[in-house]
């Protein structure tokens, strides 16, 4: 009985090793495809901003201050914004 157990716990080892080494096999192709997939992205934006002239170096602004929150320093647009009436009083209350 001993010996049998220990055969059943053999093969089930042996069955355990052999699926993690096909997980390691699946998960390392998965790696190479979603590589592919990041260096097609890359070269697509490189064409697509070459032919319409956008420049993929980050502006001066950046450059000399990388902390600057550039997207939330600029002011809201009023009109189009949940404050839409709070603006309109404010500017008949300046005029």
């Amino acid at each position: 009985m001993c010996r049998y157990a220990i055969a059943i716990r053999r093969s089930e080892l042996i069955g355990a090793i052999s699926s993690i080494i096909s997980l390691r096999i699946i998960v390392a192709t998965l790696v190479l495809i979603l590589i592919d997939i990041d260096n097609t992205i890359t070269r697509l934006y490189l064409c697509v901003s070459t032919k319409w002239g956008i420049d993929l170096e980050d502006p001066p602004l950046v450059k000399i201050s990388p902390a600057l929150d550039i997207i939330l320093s600029q002011p809201s647009d009023p009109a189009y914004s949940k404050y839409n009436r709070l603006a309109k009083l404010m500017h008949k209350l300046l005029l």
